[in-house]
């Protein structure tokens, strides 16, 4: 659902996942929402950035976003940042 590259290890955390039915189509709708961790591991793990070949100050941000899908979960949209974190280890 979010990995386009599948090379790319940049994990999604805390996922949660709202059903909920389009008032005029009667489809089902899916929205996603999760923690993107652009350091790749859990929060305060102690590494530093360089460690990881990361020189951008974004390193240590959490981003809380979201994807929706209209049709049941079979495509899902791009993601949307809901609320954009600061390079302090979240938001």
């Amino acid at each position: 659902m979010f990995y386009k590259n599948k090379t790319l290890k940049m994990p999604y955390r805390i996922p949660a996942l709202v059903e909920t039915e389009n008032a005029t189509t009667g489809n089902k709708e899916l929205i996603f929402f999760g923690d993107k961790r652009y350091c790749g591991m859990d929060i305060g793990y102690g590494s530093s950035a360089s460690a990881f070949g990361s020189t951008n100050n974004d390193y240590y941000r959490i981003d809380i976003v979201s994807k929706r899908s209209t049709d049941g979960g079979k495509t899902w949209g791009e993601e949307t940042v809901v609320k954009q974190g600061t390079a302090t280890c979240g938001y």
